[in-house]
């Protein structure tokens, strides 16, 4: 199983492949790709925190919060996590939970990944890292 450092960077670049074909991913395939069973609670709690990590990363280098492309599957919307990650310690999401603030937060978000993916020229070797 890959360590943490290789986690983050394996999930960060299907996240990166996923928004250049303006797709989404299951966050169980996102589990899968690094050996972590979406069914033990522990094992969703690493993969939120390497998403955590990596959109913070991202959001320090003036990019947009890419892990809008994963996905709950059968809901097609983001967990939980997103939305604390955006709120805080991010700051880009005020918090409400009204279901519509979230849909335009999200959509926008998911538009701004989209956009920025699918004319960047290349991949970053790892999150928060330079456009080579």
């Amino acid at each position: 199983m890959p360590g943490a450092m290789d986690k983050e960077t394996t999930v960060f670049h299907k996240l990166c492949e996923v928004a250049r074909i303006q797709d989404f991913v299951f966050y169980s395939e996102l589990g899968h790709l690094v050996g972590l069973n979406m069914g033990d609670p522990h094992h969703r709690d690493c993969l939120s925190e390497i998403l955590g990590d990596i959109n913070i990363k991202e959001h320090e280098a003036g990019r947009p919060l890419i892990s809008a492309v994963a996905v709950l599957k059968g809901q097609i919307c983001p967990g939980v996590g997103f939305w604390n990650i955006a709120h805080e310690p991010i700051g880009s999401y005020h918090g409400s939970r009204d279901p519509g603030d979230r849909d335009k937060f999200w959509s926008d978000e998911l538009r701004r990944v989209y956009n920025f993916w699918t004319t960047a020229r290349g991949v970053p070797a790892r999150a928060g890292s330079p456009i080579p």
